[in-house]
């Protein structure tokens, strides 16, 4: 994949494209029973053979994909698409799971949704049970009115409803590691909910935790396609191979 960043001119052009998406008689005889239990036998096959060209067509939906010479979008490089979703997603496999990317891609659908109970699966759930009591602490509100607020908000940097159309996720220029980044992050949440031993708590309860960038397009009701985030960082923490984000 081309690891161009999106920059203001690829995304000028792709500003105006729009996604189609993808959201008898009973047998006696012996020789009857015969023909009938070689006529089951062939349907077995017939609908393994089926299971099979479909497994294969899941895994053709994966395949990498690269926009023409010339396209509006050949400046962003190569992609996969979501079979169930329709939505571009960017990102190099030897370096993002594909459960990771589709863990980021749920995150933002719970927003295009407004889905609460999907928002807060979506979450480690320490992160959900300390930001809760941060929220009715600071605010007097909890993750409900929080997760409200930032769906209104995104609903109208778009100008109403929205789908989203791609995703772009690569590697965080902003330290020397994910290490670093990660534990930057979770010193910089820790301080914010007052807990100081939450990075701690994180580590322990996790097999991994990934530190990345990510970028967000959608298309609004106009059909017009625009940025909906733009390169901002996010961490996830992976536990018996699914991946939580942190709100």
């Amino acid at each position: 994949m081309n690891k161009l960043k999106i920059t203001a001119l690829a995304l000028a052009a792709v500003m105006s494209m729009s996604i189609v998406t993808a959201c008898g008689s009973k047998k006696s005889s012996s020789a009857e029973s015969s023909s009938a239990e070689s006529s089951m036998a062939e349907g077995s096959t017939a609908e393994s053979g089926s299971a099979e060209e479909q497994q294969e067509k899941k895994v053709n939906d994966w395949e990498l994909e690269s926009p023409s010479e010339g396209a509006n979008d050949y400046e962003l490089g190569d992609y996969r698409t979501d079979p169930d979703t329709g939505i571009k997603l960017y990102y190099e496999e030897d370096q993002f799971p594909r459960e990771l990317v589709l863990a980021l891609e749920n995150y933002f659908l719970t927003f295009e949704k407004n889905d609460l109970e999907a928002y807060k699966a979506a979450n480690l759930p320490l992160y959900n049970e300390e930001w809760e009591k941060y929220l009715q602490k600071e605010y007097k509100y909890g993750l409900d009115k929080s997760f409200q607020t930032r769906c209104d908000s995104l609903k109208d940097a778009m100008e109403g409803t929205y789908k989203i159309t791609r995703i772009k996720v690569e590697k965080s220029e902003q330290f020397p590691t994910e290490e670093e980044g990660v534990d930057d992050y979770l010193k910089w949440l820790g301080g914010i909910i007052g807990n100081d031993k939450f990075a701690e708590q994180v580590k322990a309860d996790s097999d991994s935790i990934r530190y990345m960038s990510f970028y967000v397009m959608a298309e609004n009701s106009k059909g017009e396609e625009n940025m909906l985030v733009s390169e901002y960082s996010i961490i996830f923490a992976e536990k018996d191979g699914k991946y939580y984000t942190f709100g």
